[in-house]
């Protein structure tokens, strides 16, 4: 093994331009492939993270049903026994109740619809980043009564600031129409257009006061340590809860959009991996049946003298192996610089703003790359080397000494 090892990578270099050509063509799949998929997974990262970031959470509880048509009526009355389970089990960093509503607010410009959350503002402020996006006023304080949060586009559509009156309108538990008037006490802006101009956030006791929904809920909200503490607790809740048809459901069951989204890229993913290993192989075959036809004189010396075809079998897989580990290694060694620093000061895409806001995306898109998206990639673009060769090299072990000495094949 150590000869055919010594020949494979001495014969690389007798045709240093061939070898660098494919060489070359390696580190170009291998930076495709690495650019585009940090890129696909910062936006998917950034996608999802903005969604449960900004409203709903890793997981939220409801009455079945309600997260159909957001029905006030549909509400969980006493959820004392759930907030006992979610304290007592582990992965839970913290959770929220809210009163949940839809309706029309009302200026004295204009109106719009509307969704109300009645929030408890300590516990929300450690669900989701809204206390953060403040950028007029204040965020909700705790003693505070008829007081409204609200998103900047919608401020801007209701033509009101700090301080000014809106209306807000919905239909309560009782199939009426409901009404109260609240003060604009802060400003907040997301990084999605459409959540600012449709969300707004009441004191929940207002909440509860406007619906009529006495002490109950409407939803909880969960900021969960990972997805598989979510999907735990999702099961224990399900099943202790059947009976007063409570459902957990996760960020993906109350986004399918954004779920189906992250599921296309990654079947997306696959084709255009596919379409590079393919143009890849098609490289190797040619450049290695190239290199066995210049040296067809030499290799039926090789199989005269007694040589066997397993050997010469394995030199020319080995010469590819060796093409591929370098090509590799120039690959990581070239794109790993621009993706560390695309993660760290992302790309800027400002251009394309309008676009991605209707995403929940910012305009800057951070690559995110894991340890095991590189080793599929290096063991994709090995395989892929290795049966690219295979055409190559059988035929150079199968030659017939006679007919290659007189390179007549």
């Amino acid at each position: 093994m150590g000869l055919i090892i010594k020949i494979a990578w001495r014969n690389l270099w007798r045709n240093p331009r061939r070898s660098i050509i494919l060489v070359s063509a390696i580190v170009i799949c291998i930076s495709a492939l690495l650019l585009t998929l940090s890129y696909i997974n910062g936006v998917l990262r950034q996608m999802v993270q903005s969604t449960i970031d900004f409203h709903i959470g890793e997981m939220e509880i409801y009455k079945k049903g309600f997260n159909d048509d957001h029905n006030p009526g549909k509400y969980i009355k006493d959820p004392a026994e759930i907030y006992e389970l979610i304290q007592e089990s582990p992965g839970v960093k913290a959770f929220a109740p809210r009163v949940e509503g839809r309706g029309l607010i009302a200026s004295s410009y204009a109106s719009s619809g509307v969704q109300v959350i009645g929030i408890v503002p300590a516990r929300e402020g450690k669900i989701t980043l809204v206390k953060r996006s403040v950028i007029k006023g204040n965020y909700l304080e705790k003693d505070e009564d008829h007081v409204i949060l609200i998103g900047d586009k919608m401020a801007r559509k209701l033509k009101v600031d700090l301080g000014d009156k809106v209306v807000i309108t919905v239909q309560n538990i009782k199939d009426e129409l409901a009404s109260d008037a609240y003060r604009v006490t802060g400003i907040f802006k997301t990084i999605s257009k459409d959540f600012d101009k449709y969300m707004v956030y009441i004191p929940k006791r207002m909440a509860t006061k406007l619906l009529e929904i006495e002490s109950g809920v409407t939803g909880i909200a969960l900021r969960m340590e990972n997805m598989e503490a979510a999907r735990d607790l999702q099961v224990m809740v399900n099943r202790q809860f059947e009976k007063q048809d409570v459902e957990a459901l996760t960020w993906g069951e109350l986004e399918p959009m954004i779920q189906e989204i992250v599921n296309i890229s990654k079947q997306w993913n696959f084709v255009f991996f596919g379409a590079i290993f393919i143009i890849l192989s098609i490289g190797i075959i040619n450049t290695q049946n190239i290199a066995v036809y210049e040296r067809m004189h030499e290799l039926g010396i090789l199989k005269a003298m007694g040589t066997k075809p397993f050997f010469i079998f394995s030199m020319v897989m080995m010469e590819t192996l060796f093409l591929g580990i370098v090509g590799l290694a120039a690959g990581f060694f070239i794109t790993s610089p621009i993706i560390l620093y695309f993660a760290n000061e992302g790309l800027n895409l400002a251009v394309f703003s309008e676009g991605l806001q209707k995403f929940g995306l910012g305009s800057t898109i951070f690559f995110n790359i894991e340890f095991t998206d590189i080793i599929y990639c290096a063991v994709a673009i090995l395989v892929t080397a290795f049966l690219g060769a295979l055409i190559p090299a059988l035929k150079a072990g199968r030659l017939k000494p006679v007919k290659a000495i007189r390179n007549t094949e």
